[in-house]
């Protein structure tokens, strides 16, 4: 056997090797498919479950609350004591108290006296995109001793928002 047939024989095999360990790999691109994700994947066709929510920052905006007291018949102001925030996606229950106002806002969802809360599937199910929110409800206590229920809200994931901030006194 000559050295050119050598040579050519390894060339036709490196070919074939080549050709068998091409990149065509049919498999969809994988990612984050859920748009109001933080690191939603445009290219992806496969959710891997892999997708990063929004935090809520659950504030108070206001340190006192007036309302009408029905058996007086008047308009009374009290401070508030605390403000508990309830969370339903999942069932989780009571996450923390809101302990300090900030009239314009925490500048950040690390702030202190506030409640942080990363919106995630329901359930765990990574893959679901359907529960890019979170349902929640505040429960105000006054310093006189007076409750006020706030009303089950929504709040939405937002792909353009790390932080979302919301405020659970009015």
């Amino acid at each position: 056997m000559n050295v050119k047939s050598i040579y050519l024989g390894l060339f036709f095999f490196s070919l074939i090797i080549l050709q068998s360990s091409s990149c065509d790999d049919d498999t969809p691109p994988r990612g984050c498919t859920c748009d109001n994700a933080l690191n939603y994947d445009i290219l992806a066709e496969e959710n891997d479950g892999t997708c990063i929510f929004s935090n809520v920052c659950f504030y108070a905006k206001y340190d006192s609350y007036s309302y009408y007291n029905s058996n007086w018949g008047i308009w009374v102001s009290s401070a508030v004591s605390r403000v508990d925030v309830e969370v339903f996606n999942a069932a989780v229950g009571i996450i923390g108290s809101v302990s300090q106002a900030y009239p314009n806002g925490p500048g950040n969802c690390d702030a202190p006296g506030t409640i942080t809360y990363r919106i995630r599937p329901l359930f765990g199910e990574d893959k679901d995109c359907s529960w890019d929110f979170v349902r929640f409800e505040s429960h105000i206590y006054l310093v006189d001793g007076t409750y006020i229920y706030q009303e089950s809200r929504l709040v939405s994931a937002d792909h353009d928002k790390e932080c979302i901030m919301v405020n659970v006194t009015n």
